[in-house]
């Protein structure tokens, strides 16, 4: 069982972890279930979510899990409507997809931009009076270290004009993520001065998520595969940086937290840099203004 570097009592608390029955997600819902949080997580299926629950020991006893398509907009709306209760202190923006061959959600986005990001704005936005009603709430949005390499096309995001790319929409994904946990922060400094969005990324992880990403490619799975063994770090290393973001005092709205060493691969967690277009104001507020009309929804 994976042991997290000492948090804050977190008693009291409620968090809600999206992907937190699998890879790094589990290891943050471990986390602060384990600083004394209780933690309600996703998970893709219920059977998937069982299991995490019972892998969790004494800790389930404050843990709950659900399924959720975040793809299915209107799923996620009745998700935050039976979520959205009580306040909540903490909501971590975790899970995602990576490598895809081109697909639509069932709400009709392009794959990665629709669960990477859309689910995640979609239901940031249906549990923002969660949130307010929390006395300091917190979201982390968690993004991946190849958004510096990735563009937005707000004209053509999934990819209709432009030959489609797996790598490029990934990358699309992630810097939208960055570029919204910004914006909200921004928005909602005003009206919540309590209130955080801090971004997090893990580096790269000793998971076979980016292997599945090149189903249809044995030299790239097997290239992949080489990459984690000989670079990944272990989820419960990775996830250090995640539970930072969410736990730090100091944490500041659009703070990214990540490792420390070699090209942010891997190493202890602390404050890391975003790219220079992700601190684009212009393109945020243009991806918001997309983000509402496609989804419906308005906050904060």
């Amino acid at each position: 069982m994976a042991k997290h570097t000492s948090l804050p009592p977190l008693a009291g608390r409620h968090a809600l972890v999206t992907g937190g029955s699998s890879g790094i997600g589990a290891e943050v819902v471990r986390g602060l279930l384990g600083a004394g949080a209780a933690v309600h997580f996703t998970g893709l299926t219920r059977e998937e979510c069982d299991a995490a629950l019972a892998s969790l020991g004494p800790l389930a006893a404050q843990a709950t899990a659900t399924p959720l398509d975040l793809g299915a907009l209107d799923q996620v709306c009745a998700f935050a409507a039976t979520a959205s209760a009580a306040p909540l202190d903490l909501l971590v923006n975790n899970a995602g997809i990576f490598g895809r061959p081109r697909g639509r959600t069932a709400s009709g986005a392009e794959a990665h931009l629709g669960i990477n990001y859309l689910g995640h704005f979609a239901l940031t936005a249906q549990l923002w009076p969660a949130l307010t009603r929390a006395p300091a709430p917190r979201v982390v949005t968690v993004t991946s270290a190849y958004h510096r390499l990735a563009t937005l096309d707000l004209d053509d995001p999934y990819f209709e004009r432009r030959p489609y790319d797996r790598l490029a929409a990934y990358g699309q994904s992630k810097l939208a993520l960055v570029l919204f946990a910004r914006e909200l922060g921004r928005r909602a400094a005003a009206g919540h001065p309590t209130f955080r969005s801090v971004v997090a990324h893990p580096g790269y992880v000793a998971t076979t998520l980016v292997e599945k990403g090149f189903p249809d490619s044995a030299v790239m799975t097997a290239f992949t595969r080489l990459g984690r063994r000989l670079v990944g770090q272990p989820p419960a290393l990775a996830a250090e940086a995640l539970l930072l973001a969410a736990t730090s005092p100091d944490a500041r709205s659009g703070d990214c937290f990540g490792p420390t060493g070699f090209l942010e691969l891997r190493g202890r967690p602390g404050r890391v840099d975003v790219a220079a277009r992700a601190k684009d104001e212009g393109l945020a507020r243009r991806l918001w203004d997309w983000s509402e009309a496609t989804t419906g929804l308005r906050f904060p």
